[in-house]
């Protein structure tokens, strides 16, 4: 297998960061087959211990989770108040620390920025630093840092 970006592959790298900083990832994912794709990634990794799987919907989740949340990785669908919602249930448990991205800012879909065109005017709304960062290939992502109106600002140049 080549190691190349695609599905569970995020899922490989954010459990590679969980494990250097003594954290654990929690990945929500509402399609069993998906999830199976990145715990193979990770036991032959080495990495299934740094995880923890949930079959379900992301805002549901998130609702429910009482522990403060240092990094929130929004890769859900493609439907932008999706990714808003999930966001707002986060709100309550992110930290003046916490760090939120956003994957596929792209625009596509006829959204200006994919699936941060909701949450990112919400973002700049509370004063937090948006920085689009170019991925692979034509892809961007939207790194927000939660209560850093100093931090990386958001461009509306491309």
């Amino acid at each position: 297998m080549t190691e190349e970006p695609g599905d569970g592959w995020s899922t490989v790298h954010l459990a590679g960061a969980a494990k250097e900083r003594g954290g654990v990832l929690y990945s929500v994912d509402f399609a069993a087959s998906s999830i199976a794709v990145a715990s193979k990634l990770l036991a032959d990794r080495n990495l299934g211990v740094f995880a923890r799987f949930i079959v379900g919907q992301g805002e549901q989740f998130l609702t429910r989770f009482d522990q403060p949340i240092g990094l929130l990785y929004l890769d859900g669908g493609d439907d932008p108040g999706e990714t808003l919602a999930q966001f707002e249930a986060a709100l309550p448990k992110l930290t003046g620390a916490s760090i939120i991205v956003v994957d596929d800012c792209n625009p596509y879909g006829g959204n200006d920025f994919g699936k941060g065109t909701a949450l990112i005017p919400r973002a700049r709304s509370l004063g937090w630093g948006i920085e689009l960062v170019p991925t692979t290939g034509r892809y961007i992502s939207a790194v927000i840092r939660a209560g850093s109106e100093k931090g990386p600002t958001f461009s509306e140049s491309r």
